[in-house]
Parts: structure tokens; sequence; C-alpha cells
């Protein structure tokens, strides 16, 4: 207990005691429990100064003056005033347990990583009321400021947290009203990252920086929603793709679906601005196709046969594939090999690959106008051109194979008279 009292009763080398200083600091707690304890109120320091003079702020000194009023001046030992060592050792241990329990709360506050167990209002005003009792009690100004700078960033957390979870009960973000909290968040993150900048360099705290990187990637995720349910609507009022006209919108449809793939947005939204895209993509296809068509020049139904026979070019002719030995057949057997004319299997080529468009076009949607232009155009050539080339191929092929099967004989003769040279 004598230690207890010592320190209850120790004098500085101003002439201060634990009131002096106390008030000094503006722990009107500390002052509350000095006079308490029996401490003189009206006990001078060198300088000639009451604990009442070096209070510095008007809590402590309204406490001093009301003790000052019912206390006797310092040579009056009135009974009401002594209290014994006892007493007052049980109510400075006391004091000193408070002291170290608000300290220890103080403490669990900035060092704890359970931040969910302080993320409402009710903890948050909790922890305040607690800086503002650990100010009036003396607690260590170290443990104070480290509270209290965990207090903020635990605020700015909430403010975030909350922010994230209304973008998410709103979501997909694709209004400008919605669109809004966005950019709250944005700004309540980059507000957060200045904080830290500005306070010397502060390193952001590990569930802070968790928390703004999730909030980064929901306002990526939010700002890919917005601009592709933007592209999305300016292109389904397409009726038609045009490649000089819509180049551009369809461009950045397809940047703003890769965008929102990456950045997990809304699957449905995703979908739909791809089934417009195939749907738009489908018709350049189409309309591509039918521009590829070739259109061979077929001879005129009033050409003679000597004018027709002259009015097929090069490429228009079909011919027997040239093997080892020709005109001879390959020697494996198979029979010549018929490569047609380059202006049929072009035609041919062209017009599967639009028929397979047209399939295309139409499992998309694509426009119905120009499923039914390209079935048109389709059964024209295939009814008309297609057919004449077809035609005129059986025909190159039999006077080919004729005149190729000629000259084999030709040859065979010719190795047999030679053979038959040799034996005499």
């Amino acid at each position: 207990m004598g230690k207890v009292i010592d320190l209850l009763d120790h004098v500085d080398k101003c002439g201060n005691i634990p009131l002096h200083t106390s008030a000094a600091n503006g722990y009107s707690g500390l002052v509350t429990f000095f006079l308490d304890i029996g401490s003189n109120p009206r006990k001078k320091n060198k300088y000639n100064h009451t604990a009442l003079d070096v209070a510095t702020n008007e809590s402590c000194r309204t406490l001093l003056r009301k003790s000052s009023k019912n206390t006797r001046n310092d040579n009056d030992d009135g009974e009401e005033q002594q209290i014994s060592v006892e007493s007052r050792a049980k109510m400075a241990l006391s004091m000193i347990q408070k002291y170290h329990e608000l300290e220890s709360k103080l403490t669990d506050v900035y060092t704890s990583t359970m931040v969910e167990n302080m993320n409402s209002f009710k903890d948050l005003y909790q922890i305040e009321d607690l800086i503002n009792n650990a100010r009036i009690f003396g607690i260590r100004r170290d443990v104070i400021d480290a509270t209290t700078n965990r207090l903020k960033w635990l605020r700015m957390r909430r403010e975030l947290v909350f922010l994230m979870d209304d973008i998410d009960d709103k979501g997909p973000i694709i209004t400008p009203t919605k669109y809004e909290n966005v950019h709250e968040l944005e700004y309540t993150i980059q507000n957060a990252k200045n904080q830290a900048a500005s306070e010397n360099g502060e390193k952001l705290p590990g569930d802070i920086e968790m928390i703004i990187k999730q909030g980064m990637a929901l306002c990526n995720k939010s700002n890919a929603e917005f601009h592709l349910n933007k592209a999305y609507q300016e292109c389904t009022e397409i009726s038609l793709a045009d490649k000089d006209a819509h180049s551009q919108q369809m461009e950045i449809l397809q940047i703003t679906i890769e965008n929102a793939r990456k950045s997990n947005s809304d699957l449905s939204l995703v979908q739909r601005a791809e089934k417009v895209n195939s749907r738009l993509l489908s018709e350049l296809s189409l309309i591509e196709a039918k521009d590829r068509i070739p259109n061979p020049k077929l001879p005129l139904s009033d050409m003679t046969p000597k004018q027709v026979k002259t009015y097929w070019k090069e490429e228009d002719i079909g011919h027997i594939k040239e093997t080892d030995g020709f005109p001879l057949p390959p020697s494996d057997d198979s029979g010549y090999v018929w490569i047609p004319s380059t202006s049929l299997q072009s035609l041919n080529e062209s017009l599967i690959d639009l028929e397979n468009c047209i399939n295309e076009g139409e499992r998309l949607g694509a426009n119905k106008d120009l499923i039914e232009s390209s079935k048109t155009l389709l059964k024209k050539k295939r009814g008309h051109d297609l057919k004449a080339l077809l035609e005129k191929d059986e025909v190159d092929y039999a006077a080919a194979l004729a005149a190729t099967e000629k000259a084999a004989k030709k040859v065979m003769r010719k190795k047999k008279g030679t053979k038959s040279a040799v034996k005499k």
C-alpha cells in the first residue's frame, strides 16, 4: 500500500502533485479520481499555481471550482478531509485496474484483424466513446492515437462496404442512376488512397487494401456492364448490318463484350450482347458471301458451235491431271484424274459458302429480307450458271478423255514398234 500512496502523493521538481498534472493535461477523469481520494485542490506548486490555475479545459476547471468550495484551506484539518491510507490505496488500485482495462480495450481495437466485428454504426460509436473516455482518463497518447487512426480506417471500410453492397444489390449497372453509385465508390476509393499518401506515406491497412481491391474490381465490372449495355442498345437498333455505316458501333460492341467477360460482368447481359453481335456478323458474312459469287460469262444462245468453241477461256476449261508417263494412265491403275475448270470450282465453292452463311444467318436471326434474297440468288446461280458449267464440264471431260486415250494408244504402239525393232 505504501508504494501506491507514495505515487499518489508524489511532488515533482516544480512542486506539482498528480492533481496539477492531470488538470494541466485535461484529464478530467483523473482529476475526479484524485479529488475523490483527498487531493487538495488548493495545493500550490513552486509557481504559486493551484490545479485550477493550470487546468486546460472547462471540464477540469468546473470540477476544481466545485471541489474548492467544499474544501477547507490548506491549514484546516477537518475530519471530513481525512481519508485513511488503506482507503486511498484501495481507490488507487481500483483506478489503476480500470486504467489497464481501458488501455487493453483500445489496444484490442487497433491490433484486431476481426474487422467484421467492428463494422456497424453502433460498434464505431462505441469505439469513439472509448477514445473519448481514454482522453479524459489519461491513457497513453500513443495508444489513443493508434486507436483513433484505426477508427478512421474502420469508418472508411464501412463506407466502402456499404457502397459495394449497394452496387451489388442494384446490379447489373446499366442505367445512369445506378451508375452514380459507381462514381461514388470510385471517389471513396481514391479518397482512401489519398489519405494514406498524405499522411507521410502511410501504408493502407491490410483489410482496407483488400476491400479497395474488391471495390476496384466491382467498379471495373460495373463500368463494363454500363458501357456494354449502351453499345448493346445501339446495336439492337440496327436492322441490317452495313460494313461502312456500322463498323464502328460493331467494333465498340465487340470490345465491350470482351471487357465484360474479363471483369466477370452479368452473364445474361453478356449473352444478350453476344447474340446481337453474332447476328450482325452473320449479316456481314452473308453480304460478303453474296458479293463473292462470280458471274461466269456464258455463251449467248444464238452463238454458233464454232463461236462457242473459241468463246471459252483457259480458266473455263477443265483438264486431266498429268501424272508420270502421261498420256498413259497412272501406274497404280487408279484411272485418270479430272480437274474441273477454275470457273466451275470457284462458282461451286462460293455457292457452298453462301449456303452455309444462309444457314448460319437463319440460326442467329439475321435480317429476313437478306436471307430471302440470298436464297433466291443461290437458287438462281445453281439453276443456271452452275448447271451450264457442269454440263460443259461433262462435255470437256468426255472430249479430254477421248483425246488422252487416243494419245495413250499412240504411245503404246510406238513402244511396241521400238521393242520389235530391238529384237530383230
